[in-house]
């Protein structure tokens, strides 16, 4: 970019101003110094002195070009003036209304599209394009929306079942004799250990109670 701002002159039909006025905001809010004047100019008067003196200040003429200022006899006055005094001219087309027959050898941007002519517009003159109305918007604010809680989720508990008391083992009060068949048989039944007989049996769970005066079990 260049360090040297221009110092445009914007030339325009009277029919145009809006499109001027704008222009010349953003370029302002380019950094760019502009003169663009805004006082209608009635037939019979020589060119004011304050146009006079801005285009003698002045080093580039943006010319507005349309079928209104090609019938604008001021706008001839401009652009020939700042043509003789070998300024620098960028004609800025809004519609088919053809350029003189001078001024065809030269740059001329298409504003059908206003933001891709005023970018066009800033690449010629070397500056940032900067809009003053995107300038003028409040920065959005982001919504955050904090996260939600989360919701403990209260399972019923499973109700406990009651141990299921081990069956208790009644022995015989009388005794008795067993053959050795029938000792087997009992002790696998209730799954007595046996080291001989019944080896894989698990014991007893003991609850005694003495009989006969203690002989007995």
């Amino acid at each position: 970019m260049s360090q040297k701002k221009p110092k445009i002159f914007i030339s325009y039909a009277w029919e145009n101003q809006n499109l001027a006025k704008r222009l010349q905001a953003d370029l302002q809010q380019a950094g760019v110094e502009v003169f663009v004047d805004y006082k209608e100019i009635r037939g019979g008067e020589s060119l004011p002195a304050r146009i006079s003196r801005a285009l003698d200040w002045c080093d580039t003429l943006i010319l507005v070009w349309s079928a209104a200022a090609a019938d604008s006899y001021w706008v001839k006055q401009e652009w020939e003036t700042a043509n003789y005094e070998e300024k620098r001219i960028i004609p800025c087309i809004l519609d088919g209304a053809a350029l003189p027959v001078l001024l065809r050898r030269l740059l001329h941007l298409p504003f059908s599209d206003y933001r891709q002519g005023y970018a066009g517009v800033c690449h010629a003159l070397g500056v940032q394009a900067v809009s003053a109305a995107e300038s003028a918007k409040p920065a959005a604010k982001k919504n955050i929306v904090p996260p939600l809680p989360k919701k403990k989720v209260s399972r019923p508990k499973k109700p406990t079942r009651p141990a299921t008391p081990k069956p208790r083992l009644h022995l015989r009060k009388i005794p008795t004799t067993l053959s050795d068949e029938a000792v087997a048989a009992m002790l696998e039944k209730h799954v007595f250990f046996d080291k001989r007989k019944n080896p894989d049996g698990k014991g007893i769970s003991h609850d005694y109670q003495l009989q006969h005066d203690g002989q007995v079990v």
